[in-house]
């Protein structure tokens, strides 16, 4: 039968439509060079979606990020996933990543992880992105929690954080027990003075306070504990969570902005100590970083300031801010990770300083040993480094890394080798390093033991990252867990059992091991892609001269050499009179007296602080005691020091003994007559 036109095109129409629906008829209608490209397609897409990524261990300058899920619990606080690579390193969410945000309840506690622990803890809140700028580089994970260098202390990135790198429900539950105490023994002006912990206390349940000096120990409680907080995410805003620590964080905050003097010193006493401001000032930029209040950009550029015109000649800085010849790595620690801070929020910071300390940290590291020093002395070029122990060995590795140093794996083997020869512990046993300089040369030396170490080498350890960390992050926790109260009111502290607690007491005990433990959240590898991606570009000369124009400098030169807070100078009438008031009767001028001599070097101040130290009963000898390690080696300084390792007081011989070593470099024991012949014969 004859089709018309219309039938025709019909059946066309359905016999194509039949052909497109039947791979095999078009592939063999298909020339050979279609098929081939659409056979490579296919091909690059399976490639493309089929990706083994592998754990490697840490090598040194490079840090292997694992996308895949280790052996361990499923889920850990903050809902980690496959693929979250901490919730975006760059300040981004990954894209397989949830967003970071409130923790739900039910993710509090590992599955698979210990279970019958009584009352663990909520996941520390994330800081909310409303109250966080979004600076290059830091930006913020999704809609809450931070990204870049504090991508790990909140929302989803925190419970991956915890799971890579050794931590679990048990620690974060001291974290928050240890917490707990803190905000229960903070003082109503908003400080933490270890003296006087047990006023928080009930009756017949008093926590251990530390005998140690209340001015001294409190500027150094107080930032400690606060870096605790911030450690685990909590800010000075409110956030809705259970609990909430902005009060305590705010309080905390305005004590310090309180006590700065007007060139930006941070120290209670009004002593400048370096030590005291370069840990204050580390938790004031820490926070001003993580939350950009701006109630604290002054106090934190102050601070900033203070810190840039305090370095000294070789590059580090001292226990005083006074200009001098020497720097000390410990105290240098701190402000170059207040400095690192301050570039993490975007604060202004001179190139030039930067550029110093690494200068510094050079000088102190004897490549062929892998030992750091304790001190450099001298003008640059012309450096003594003074041979140090394992732990400034530990805190010089941190601060080498912080300043950006790429060391070789055989340098990273030979820092490593002295803390990981000396695991950590937590015990009132007092270690010894007998010689500075040959940490390494017998079994007794391998017992320098302090919780300032444990703190130390555990950033070490963790930065350095591989089989290093494990061992260590092991061992670690063993000896803190094992330790924190768990009874009464004094549950989720430590007692103040090392021997560097003397000042700092449970608190000072407290709040180093609650950073121990936030160790696997408080920052990025150093190694890790995007650790530095937070750090602002540094400012040279002309433009730091602009920003700190406005800062008032303490260095005013009165004709004897005396510096003071502010700019004020000293007379030489002023120095008759503190001279006269190191014999009051009343304790605080006599301090007050010693602290304005302190930057005198003149023979009168010396033999004048000799006899006010000799004369002295109470604590306050050990702080002349320690003015007077910096005022030079001279023949009546080494005399005394000497004499005083005859003294009934152990604390006494101690401190005199830690002034030998840090004015010779040199270990004689305490024995006064080996002391006296070496002396005899330099």
């Amino acid at each position: 039968m004859k089709r018309t036109v219309r039938e025709r095109v019909e059946s066309e129409r359905r016999r194509e439509d039949g052909e497109r629906g039947n791979p095999a008829v078009w592939l063999t209608r298909s020339p050979a060079w279609a098929i081939a490209a659409a056979l490579h397609m296919v091909a690059a897409v399976i490639l493309m979606n089929v990706v083994h990524f592998v754990r490697r261990p840490v090598a040194a300058g490079f840090f292997r990020v694992s996308f895949h899920a280790p052996a361990g619990p499923a889920e850990l606080p903050g809902g980690a996933r496959q693929g979250d690579q901490d919730n975006g390193v760059n300040g981004r969410d990954n894209e397989d990543a949830p967003p970071a945000g409130p923790v739900d309840p039910a993710d509090a506690v590992p599955r698979g992880a210990r279970t019958d622990l009584p009352d663990a803890p909520r996941i520390a809140p994330s800081l909310p992105g409303s109250r966080i700028a979004k600076l290059p580089g830091l930006g913020v994970s999704g809609k809450n929690g931070l990204g870049g260098l504090y991508a790990g202390r909140g929302g989803a990135g925190r419970g991956d954080a915890l799971r890579r790198h050794g931590g679990d429900a048990e620690s974060e539950r001291a974290v928050a027990e240890g917490l707990a105490w803190l905000a229960a023994h903070q003082e109503e002006d908003g400080s933490w003075r270890p003296v006087r912990v047990a006023r928080h206390c009930p009756e017949g349940d008093l926590c251990t306070a530390t005998r140690g000096d209340d001015f001294y120990g409190t500027g150094s409680a107080t930032g400690l504990a606060l870096l605790a907080f911030l450690g685990a995410g909590h800010a000075q805003f409110e956030t809705g969570e259970t609990p909430c620590y902005a009060a305590t964080v705010r309080k905390a905050l305005e004590y310090l902005a309180s006590i700065q003097d007007k060139a930006g010193g941070l120290d209670p006493s009004g002593g400048r100590n370096m030590y005291i401001h370069g840990i204050c000032a580390f938790a004031l930029t820490e926070a001003w970083a993580l939350t950009q209040d701006p109630d604290l950009r002054r106090p934190a550029e102050l601070a900033v300031g203070f810190i840039v015109e305090a370095q000294q000649s070789p590059g580090g800085w001292n226990y005083m801010p006074d200009p001098g010849l020497r720097g000390d790595t410990s105290i240098t620690s701190w402000q170059v990770m207040a400095l690192r801070s301050a570039r993490a929020g975007a604060l202004p910071v001179p190139e030039s300083a930067w550029k110093r300390a690494r200068a510094y940290m050079e000088a102190a590291t004897n490549r062929n040993t892998g030992n750091i020093a304790y001190g450099v002395s001298g003008q640059p070029g012309a450096t003594f480094a003074q041979p140090g122990c394992n732990m400034m060995t530990a805190a010089g590795m941190v601060t080498r890394l912080y300043l950006g140093f790429q060391d070789d794996h055989v340098l990273l083997g030979k820092f490593t080798e002295d803390f990981a020869r000396v695991p950590p512990r937590f015990d009132a046993e007092q270690g010894s390093c007998p010689n500075w300089g040959r940490c390494k040369d017998s079994a007794d030396d391998a017992k320098h033991w302090s919780l300032y170490y444990t703190y130390y080498a555990t950033l070490a350890a963790f930065h350095h990252g591989g089989e290093v960390w494990q061992k260590w992050n092991a061992a670690m926790r063993r000896c803190t867990l094992e330790t924190q109260n768990r009874q009464g009111h004094r549950k989720g502290s430590w007692e103040p059992v090392t021997w560097d607690c003397a000042y700092g007491g449970a608190v000072y005990a407290t709040a180093f091991n609650v950073m121990n433990l936030e160790i696997y959240y408080r920052y990025l590898p150093c190694y890790q892609d995007g650790a530095e991606a937070g750090l602002s570009p540094m400012l040279d000369d002309a433009a730091w001269a602009r920003a700190d124009a406005a800062r008032p400098s303490f260095r005013r030169v009165a004709g004897n050499g005396a510096f003071v807070p502010g700019g004020t100078a000293l007379t030489d009438a002023d120095v008759d009179k503190a001279i006269a008031d190191l014999k009051s009767p009343d304790m605080l001028t006599r301090r007050n007296a010693a602290r304005s001599l302190s930057a005198v070097r003149d023979d009168k101040v010396v033999a004048a602080l000799i006899e006010a130290a000799r004369a002295e009963k109470t604590s306050l000898r050990q702080l002349l005691m320690e003015q007077l390690a910096g005022c030079g080696d001279g023949g009546d300084i080494l005399d005394f020091f000497i004499s005083e390792l005859s003294h009934e007081k152990p604390e006494v011989r101690k401190s005199a003994l830690a002034a030998l070593r840090k004015l010779t470099g040199q270990w004689m024991g305490e024995d006064p007559a080996a002391w006296k012949k070496w002396k005899e014969k330099r």
